[in-house]
């Protein structure tokens, strides 16, 4: 009886989805735009990020993404015009953060709404707990658009191997294709979810095994309460 139990609970346990940040974007359109450049047209769509609650490690993996260099109060860099807080994706206080992680610029009040909003959903999950990531109200962030083109707006660049500052480019490398240092190919699709409030949230991270689905639940910072999938 025992063995069966922990069979049925180990099924049950594979069936439901890790959890899932909805986030708003009302107040962090900047950081917005460069995680859905990220999904779409970095192919960062199909993975979901791991939590590390070690706040020592987030300084360290700051500097290898190159937000520790204040790229954003360079006045000699072209970014710079967009904001002047460094936003980086994968987050800091993941173990996928840290080098070649995706930068813009974003006016610091735009970083400081993100921030709270993850650091209230990261009170709901433990150390090492694996999340997706779904987004509401980003209409007017570009990259998140039904197939946009994926052409830089001079926003979006990284920290290369030799130290440097460069432009993002797009790349389907992500989802183990070959990459493509040019623009001519497709951006990936992502979908919409409606929860059981009406809302819409456009889904930028998730289990490609174990996809979001009727009857889930995200976690949205906004409301403070879980929400569940309807369709």
């Amino acid at each position: 009886m025992r063995l069966f139990v922990s069979v049925a609970l180990a099924a049950l346990a594979s069936t439901v989805s890790a959890a899932t940040f909805d986030w708003d974007c009302t107040n962090a359109l900047g950081t917005c735009q460069n995680y859905c450049f990220y999904a779409q047209c970095r192919g960062g769509a199909g993975q979901q990020f791991t939590y590390d609650s070690d706040k020592t490690k987030r300084p360290g993996r700051r500097q290898a993404s190159g937000c520790s260099r204040t790229p954003c109060s360079d006045t000699s860099l072209s970014y710079s015009k967009f904001g002047n807080s460094c936003d980086e994706f994968p987050f800091a206080s993941t173990q996928e953060g840290g080098s070649g992680a995706r930068l813009r610029c974003v006016d610091s009040s735009e970083n400081s709404s993100e921030g709270g909003q993850l650091g209230a959903f990261y009170g709901t999950i433990n150390n090492g707990d694996k999340f997706g990531i779904t987004i509401e109200n980003w209409k007017g962030a570009s990259y998140c658009e039904d197939n946009p083109s994926c052409t830089n707006d001079g926003g979006e660049f990284f920290l290369d191997p030799t130290g440097n500052f460069v432009d993002g480019r797009r790349s389907i490398a992500g989802r183990g294709l070959k990459l493509d240092p040019g623009y001519s190919t497709p951006a990936a699709r992502l979908r919409t979810i409606k929860t059981e409030d009406g809302s819409e949230h456009l889904v930028i991270a998730e289990d490609s095994a174990n996809p979001l689905k009727a009857g889930d639940e995200i976690w949205s910072a906004r409301r403070n309460a879980t929400l569940k999938i309807v369709d």
